[in-house]
């Protein structure tokens, strides 16, 4: 105890813990250098609490009541040193200092808590004064108190009204401003909304199409008119455009009959490649499980085979001992009788051979006595190998009862681990282990033997990217870290100690995202309608785009096209021509399915915007 207390320090990160509202989180706090404190009474406390301790563990935790259920530690980790506290399902509240505690140690650690949502922007009309339109920009649900920021193309500042904020019952934040933009180069638009404290931002493009903007002269005959409403066409125009109106909703759902039929074709053909794929891992699977299954069983009938003739050998060599002590009393009665008889001068021929066949039989039982006992040490020497192979079969996590492991995401950029653990855990220091890639050429990606790393044969693609955990080692993580991940990662990597002759695959699946952005390319005067564009860049895989009227219903568009530029991202973009809805609100998603990764953009378009032509 004294040895902890003098030598032992508390490490937390210097840093605020920043976390959103309804995330789950980690405050750091472990012991330099780790030790074992399973037994030991450790506390994490709030002192702005009416009741400071947040969790006590003392052999079992108690919580907080405000904390019911939402706090606990890594019990298996105690042992380490590590008395990290894992808060679930973050609430605005958790919001504070928090301290540590450990005998006679402490340090504290600041959790800021904050609640993002995505701005949406909408058309407000126009001003003829300025020749401007009018932006309005709204985003709810945030805390703390975000501010707003207009810029244009170029990232510039643009001179906007004071935002507006109303704070709800819930403590979160509703901020909206009002900007008007004037004709630019670009047209295109952005608001931010952010949170200094937090460094969390949310941003909503729009971009504006020149016809959009309100010509000052009277003279020119055709321009948009945003400030019409459709009380004010006459009744002349509509029964003059109503055949020609009905003819293109007819062609128009021609076309999107024969799209839908191509598009359902399509997904079909991809559907039934998906499942021919799926079909072959999964016979794969099924193989190698099939394969552990019998390996497993058969050393569970081994196992038990062996236990019984380890049993019944046991039992033998019992009985042998007792036929010997039968015959050393039976041998020593007839010594005595003989010497008995010698003192008569009788001549005890009859007892001597008697007692040379109690020899030669005592002299069988020491031999067979000898002989089981060697059947016992090599039973014992199979059951130990047995149970070795077994102990292979789950050390790298390939027991039938652990299933297919789930498939390692990580975004482009970021470090990642690939698990690989050893089963109970042994020193893994003094071992060969083998990171590679099968489909590489060379296939390796990292080697370590005897206590360091070689590097002679290692991809170049991986050079200085990955690394083993160098302390875990000795606990048995052979765990690979990647660094900067990059979309080339993307693939099936095998965990293989050749000593032991056991393999482990890890799937990494790479992911790149980026927010889409929604433009007003113009409109469809056959439809009434307006014509929205979206694009995204920087995504990988490649993703698919859907459109969303307000109740979340999917809207008919063209299909999207799809370029993948030379560092393997791709960009998407995708038109849609839209007519006068309840609420005219539209999103444009962009999502991959493998990975369920989606961002989305938002637009309002006024009454008055839509498909109003003169």
């Amino acid at each position: 105890m004294c040895k902890f207390k003098r030598q032992s320090q508390l490490i937390v990160p210097p840093q605020p813990i920043v976390a959103a509202v309804g995330s789950d989180i980690i405050l750091p706090c472990h012991l330099k250098p780790a030790m074992d404190v399973t037994a030991e009474t450790l506390e994490w406390t709030r002192f702005d609490l009416n009741l400071r301790f947040v969790l006590v563990w003392r052999d079992a935790q108690t919580e907080h009541p405000s904390y019911k259920g939402r706090t606990s530690l890594f019990t298996d980790e105690l042992k380490r040193g590590n008395i990290s506290l894992k808060l679930s399902k973050v609430q605005l509240s958790d919001q504070g200092t928090y301290t540590c505690n450990i005998l006679d140690k402490q340090s504290s650690v600041e959790l800021v808590v904050g609640a993002v949502s995505s701005p949406v922007i909408s058309l407000a009309g126009t001003d003829r004064d300025r020749g401007g339109v009018m932006l309005d920009c709204e985003s709810a649900g945030w805390y703390p108190e975000p501010e707003v920021l207009w810029l244009d193309a170029e990232g510039k500042l643009l001179s906007a009204g004071p935002p507006e904020t109303v704070r709800g019952p819930d403590d979160l934040y509703t901020v909206s401003s009002r900007v008007t933009v004037e004709k630019r180069h670009s047209n295109s638009f952005t608001c931010r909304v952010q949170q200094k404290n937090t460094n969390l931002s949310r941003d909503a493009h729009i971009h504006v199409p020149e016809g959009f903007f309100p010509v000052q002269s009277s003279s020119s005959p055709l321009f948009i008119v945003l400030a019409v409403t459709v009380a004010e066409l006459t009744e002349g125009q509509q029964k003059l455009t109503e055949g020609q109106q009905k003819l293109t909703e007819g062609l128009q759902e021609l076309r999107e009959g024969q799209q839908k039929l191509t598009e359902g074709q399509q997904k079909l053909t991809e559907g039934q490649q998906k499942l021919t794929e799926g079909l072959q891992e999964l016979t794969k699977r099924l193989q190698v499980e099939t394969r552990l299954q019998e390996m497993t069983e058969g050393l569970q009938e081994k196992t038990e085979g062996l236990k019984q003739l380890r049993d019944q050998v046991k039992e033998r060599v019992e009985e042998v001992e007792g036929e010997l002590a039968e015959n050393k009393k039976e041998l020593e009665a007839v010594e005595t009788e003989i010497t008995e008889r010698e003192k008569k001068f009788d001549k005890p021929q009859e007892l001597l051979t008697r007692k040379e066949n109690l020899f030669k039989a005592q002299w069988k039982l020491k031999e067979t006595k000898k002989n089981y006992e060697k059947l016992k040490m090599k039973i014992e020497q199979l059951h130990c190998t047995w149970k070795h192979r077994s102990f292979l079969i789950t050390l790298l996590g390939l027991s039938q009862e652990v299933g297919r492991p789930r498939p390692v995401m990580a975004m482009v950029g970021e470090d990642v681990v690939l698990p690989c653990q050893l089963d109970p855990p042994v020193d893994a220091v003094s071992m060969t282990i083998e990171w590679a890639r099968p489909d590489l050429d060379p296939r390796f990606v990292h080697v370590w033997h005897d206590g360091q790393e070689l590097l002679d044969d290692q991809n170049e693609a991986y050079k200085g990217r990955a690394s083993l955990l160098a302390d875990a080692l000795k606990h048995g993580d052979i765990s690979l870290k990647l660094s900067k991940v990059r979309t080339s990662d993307d693939g099936r990597y095998r965990c293989y100690i050749p000593t032991l002759s056991q393999e482990h695959f890890v799937q990494l699946l790479v992911g790149a995202v980026s927010s889409p952005v929604i433009s007003l390319a113009g409109t469809d005067r056959d439809r009434g309608g307006v014509m929205l564009d979206c694009e995204s860049a920087g995504w990988y895989p490649e993703p698919e785009v859907l459109w969303l009227d307000a109740e979340g219903k999917l809207l008919s568009a063209g299909p999207p096209e799809t370029v993948r530029g030379p560092d393997d991202l791709y960009t998407v973009s995708s038109r849609v021509t839209v007519e006068k809805r309840h609420s005219n609100s539209f999103t444009c998603r962009v999502q991959q399915k493998n990975t369920n990764l989606s961002r989305d953009a938002h637009i309002h378009l006024p009454a008055n915007s839509v498909g109003l032509l003169v």
